[in-house]
């Protein structure tokens, strides 16, 4: 994170006046490894709200002295977040969420706030060189930092830091926080080093290299880990690239070639690259050599006549023959209805479809009619995921006559349109996080998740943190049994993996929200999460 410069900051934060203030507010900003003063630090006096939240008019900003003290003058009565920031450092350790990464104190009139002692971690860099299979060096490879993090309720791999190999074959990725990291190197052009359209005679001259993990290994799954200390470098991490062949795959445009009609044919590769073709015809057949393992999006389409045709082809091996066949463009259609209660815009509402291959999800925005269209769809299996804003929950999904028992759907099959219903009667489930002494605990992340028949209804999940005084509120809720799961220092996005929540079911809260429904509880924080 870069610093904010004070110029900037003085135009965004205002310093507030206040005709009766809680006195100065002092602290120092410290390194988090040996506590050595951190100077020319920023400091960042976020007011919050009653509930912990931003923002307020009250904050300020200051900067560390060469011993890394601050002082601000005349602070007004309130809550606030002490954010420090500093370039080389971080000031939110990996895995936690930013309410427990900074410090929040209560400035009140005629009673000085404590001194403050803020922790910057300093950052860090992992280097080495990428080899080829002869270990010579190779430049203009792409190395990225990856760690492990949750995103749409899953674990994966996530880039941390991305550089290029030099004309040596050196790498440095700076600025990373401590952690776990693996180290992903793939070449950076279209289909390689070598583009998809070139057609190679006799001997490449190039080599193409299929991705690969430190230290020399096509999965992720089987590579070895580096354990970056805070402020510390890891060198010597020399990656062996992996050779990999290429394989054409060839595209035939089915359909009359004495037909005139004006096709766009497009290519995307695994690396998210992708280029059109324009004035093809049916009849065509095209060829994209040169294509390394992987998973490749072809489509064509005629925007006139709105017809298309999309297939993923997956490289493995050998090369691949695709037929495209157009024709009119499917579309997922149907209405949202709101019962009584329901308190919100249909325009505000998006339904999206979600496939296994990414590269087929499709998503549309609800008319204020209510009425929607999701295209283009292809004829796979799709999640239905409906983003609702706060009056109302997601109570079922109809395909003509016929209620779905989850909210999926064989997209080829779908001859008649989707009716949405979106619930007005929604049950409240409010209260308070303790430890075990019984005092509030700010920042828990409180999750409601569906049992029973509402199990598989990701949409009806509800979740927030905990406030300054330890209070959960969570609302529109669907009627129904639930379980309430509730963390002290889970990593973020974390609660909303089921294979994260699996091993703490026994031990969570059971909860039936009634139609209209109001329950109130206290609730203590489950063990401490492993990540």
């Amino acid at each position: 994170m870069r610093s904010l410069r004070l110029a900037a900051a003085g135009a965004v934060l205002a310093l507030a006046a206040s005709a009766q203030n809680a006195g100065p507010v002092e602290g120092r900003v410290v390194s988090s490894v040996d506590g050595s003063p951190v100077a020319g630090a920023i400091v960042v006096l976020q007011g919050l709200d009653l509930t912990g939240n931003p923002p307020q008019p009250d904050s300020y900003v200051v900067q560390t002295g060469a011993e890394g003290r601050f002082r601000v003058e005349e602070v007004a009565p309130g809550h606030y977040e002490a954010r420090p920031q500093r370039d080389g450092f971080s000031a939110q350790p990996p895995g936690v969420a930013a309410g427990k990464a900074y410090v929040r104190f209560t400035a009140e009139a005629g009673r000085r706030p404590p001194d403050l002692r803020l922790a910057l971690i300093p950052l860090g860099a992992l280097l080495g060189r990428v080899l080829d299979q002869d270990g010579d060096p190779v430049s203009g490879i792409a190395v990225s930092a990856q760690r492990y993090s949750y995103a749409k309720g899953k674990k994966e791999l996530t880039q941390a830091g991305q550089v290029f190999t030099n004309d040596r074959g050196d790498f440095r990725i700076a600025d990373l926080p401590p952690g776990r990291y693996y180290l992903l190197c793939s070449d950076r052009g279209f289909g390689g080093r070598l583009g998809s359209m070139v057609r190679v005679r006799g001997s490449k001259p190039v080599t193409d290299f299929a991705p690969t993990y430190y230290p020399r290994t096509p999965e992720a799954a089987a590579a070895t880990a580096i354990d970056l200390p805070a402020g510390g470098d890891v060198g010597d991490l020399n990656v062996q690239l992996i050779p990999a062949e290429s394989y054409s795959v060839r595209v035939r445009i089915a359909g009359d070639p004495n037909e005139a009609v004006n096709l766009t044919l497009q290519f995307s590769t695994p690396r998210g690259l992708s280029f059109g073709l324009g004035d093809e015809k049916y009849g065509a057949v095209r060829s994209f050599p040169n294509s390394p393992p992987g998973t490749y999006l072809v489509r064509i389409f005629d925007r006139q006549r709105r017809l298309a045709a999309q297939q993923i082809v997956k490289v493995v091996d050998s090369n691949v023959d695709v037929t495209l066949t157009l024709r009119p463009e499917m579309a997922i259609s149907g209405v949202v209805r709101f019962e009584s209660g329901a308190r919100m815009q249909a325009e505000a509402i998006r339904v999206s479809l979600e496939a296994e291959e990414w590269l087929n999800n499709a998503a549309g925005a609800v008319r204020p009619d209510g009425t929607f269209a999701v295209a283009p769809v292809q004829p796979v299996n799709y999640g239905i995921r409906v983003a609702l804003p706060p009056g109302g929950y997601l109570k079922s999904i109809r395909v003509g006559q016929r209620d779905l028992p989850a909210p999926q759907i064989d997209a080829e099959r779908a001859t008649e349109p989707l009716t949405i219903t979106v619930g007005g009667d929604g049950g409240r489930l409010d209260g308070a996080v303790v430890d075990a002494q019984g005092a509030p605990v700010e920042g828990a992340a409180a999750v409601l998740v569906p049992q029973g028949r509402l199990a598989h209804w990701p949409d009806l999940v509800r979740s927030c943190e905990s406030g300054k005084d330890g209070k959960f509120d969570l609302r529109d809720i669907a009627p129904g049994d639930y379980k309430l799961f509730v963390w002290d220092n889970a990593e973020p996005g974390a609660v909303l993996d089921p294979d994260f929540r699996g091993p703490f079911e026994r031990e969570a809260v059971a909860v039936h929200i009634e139609p209209n429904g109001h329950t109130t509880l206290e609730a203590k924080p489950l063990p401490a999460a492993g990540r």
